[in-house]
């Protein structure tokens, strides 16, 4: 027996309509295309679904639904990240599936899927109805004109209905890239957070493939409207002064154009003062919010409580600034994935003393929580959160390596030690010749030998051997001495950033 039929649901999808255009999923995009050789990223966003015909039977309930969105042959899913879900007119889904393809296939095909896990006698899979004609839709996107056909014909940047059923709503969006090929681009606000009636400066850097500055034919800067930039000139760099702002967000983005190449870093949204959007997240301010906390690794900014008054404390706000500018604003990974990051700021303050004692109200949602900090003292990462005195921007890299990525250290002998999996950056010490074995195996994964595996052995004593190897080297490396990215740590930082396109972060 399937789901009930539709019903209306207009305060539901006020609300949601709201939650959406606050991320800037509904806001029509007028931006120039990439050049021909190009990649864009393709955005499919599900915002609301019912479920049919794939329930667990007569005794065993509503499903656990997920979804799987297929974009030109490479199939994203979200069975670990199911919806569970009641009987009722439906549920808001709010889930992003990305894909970069190269714009010069003209026309790509996508395919929804809607599933329930484990349901069925056979304990198998079940897959929902979600149109007139079958299990699946079926669509053809044209890259350059942005336009879909197909089961659905319509435009990008609207929400679309499967037809005739109308059981799942949804949009496409099809953007430049975050980089290109020696270009990338670097944008901030200040102050982080404004409040009402603040003017905004805005500044936009042209980036090589190295970080430095590289002079652009365009330089631009979009602010709130999406017909025209506010700025659009060459150089190296730009700045706008927006304002003064009385309403509860702020809208902008920034774009290099460069020898045919684009690097834009799409829409952020910034909340303005303390608004009713704020609610909606639980007491966290979005300072850079980019899109649905899904697809997004979700950083959010702690006020230590012996170091700041508050979370709006001026000092503090100037420090996060600078915290993002000068740490994760210095390293290509996070420039090439910034449309994959949001950063918030907590009303709550939280604390961090000696001994790795960390205090922060941490909802289940952040993928880190980062105590600011300036007392001296040794920073650490426990429980989801860690700490940094605030100019300490390696320090901030560093623990950052392990949350959200899962990085365990790498130097010897009292830092906090694992074996995360997959693509872990350290062997545990189950037995040192499995540990060697399995380093040496792992090593070619990452282009290196047995003869670079290296070894060390814990302070803490365990109830077993307590040696562990890595082929990651022993100075200038991010797990060890706050260092350069090495072999290990890349493969886990952009394995978590892939698995945030399948809305799975």
């Amino acid at each position: 027996m399937g789901g009930l039929k539709r019903i209306p649901r207009i305060a539901q999808l006020n609300r949601m309509r709201r939650v959406l255009a606050f991320g800037v999923l509904l806001m029509a995009a007028a931006l120039p295309r990439a050049a021909s050789a190009q990649e864009v990223t393709v955005r499919v966003t599900i915002e609301h679904s019912q479920w049919f015909n794939c329930d667990d039977g007569p005794f065993g309930g509503p499903p656990d639904i997920y979804f799987a969105v297929t974009i030109d042959g490479n199939r994203l899913e979200t069975r670990d990240n199911q919806i569970s879900v009641n009987i009722g007119p439906g549920f808001t889904v709010n889930q992003e599936f990305s894909q970069r393809v190269d714009i010069s296939r003209g026309t790509i095909p996508i395919v929804i899927e809607q599933w329930d896990a484990d349901s069925g006698a056979t304990g198998s899979d079940d897959q929902c109805q979600i149109s007139a004609t079958g299990n699946e839709l079926d669509l053809l996107l044209d890259l350059t004109a942005c336009t879909v056909s197909g089961e659905v014909s319509g435009v990008c940047d609207v929400t679309l209905e499967s037809p005739s059923f109308e059981s799942l709503e949804f949009s496409i969006r099809v953007e430049e890239p975050a980089s290109a090929p020696g270009l990338n681009v670097r944008c901030i606000h200040d102050p982080i957070w404004p409040q009402p009636g603040d003017t905004v400066r805005i500044t936009a850097d042209s980036l090589d493939g190295n970080l430095g500055q590289r002079l652009a034919d365009r330089v631009e800067i979009w602010v709130d409207n999406q017909t025209n930039p506010s700025v659009n000139a060459p150089g190296f760099n730009s700045a706008f002064t927006a304002g003064p702002y009385t309403g509860e967000k702020l809208t902008y983005g920034c774009r290099i154009v460069d020898d045919g190449l684009v690097a834009w870093t799409g829409w952020r949204t910034v909340a303005v003062g303390t608004s009713p959007l704020t609610e909606d997240y639980g007491g966290r301010i979005p300072i850079l919010y980019t899109g649905p906390r899904s697809s997004r690794l979700d950083m959010v900014f702690y006020a230590d409580r012996d170091s700041y008054t508050s979370s709006n404390d001026p000092q503090f706000l100037t420090d996060v600034r600078n915290a993002i500018v000068n740490s994760y604003y210095t390293e290509d990974v996070f420039l090439v994935n910034q449309d994959r990051m949001n950063y918030w700021l907590a009303e709550d303050t939280g604390r961090a003393d000696t001994g790795c004692e960390i205090e922060a109200p941490r909802k289940s949602w952040e993928d880190a929580g980062i105590i600011l900090h300036t007392d001296n003292l040794r920073d650490c990462a426990k429980n989801g959160v860690f700490s940094s005195e605030p100019n300490s921007f390696r320090t901030i890299l560093h623990e950052t390596g392990h949350r959200p990525f899962g990085l365990a250290d790498e130097y010897c002998c009292d830092g906090g030690y694992f074996q995360t999996n997959p693509f872990p950056d350290l062997y545990s010490p189950v037995a040192p010749i499995f540990s060697l074995v399995t380093c040496a195996e792992d090593a070619v994964n990452v282009g290196r030998t047995e003869a670079d595996c290296r070894s060390f052995v814990e302070d803490v004593p365990w109830w077993f051997d307590n040696t562990w190897f890595t082929s990651d080297p022993a100075s200038d490396d991010l797990m060890v001495d706050r260092g350069r990215r090495r072999a290990l740590d890349n493969r886990r930082i952009f394995w978590l950033f892939d698995v945030c396109r399948g809305s799975g972060c």
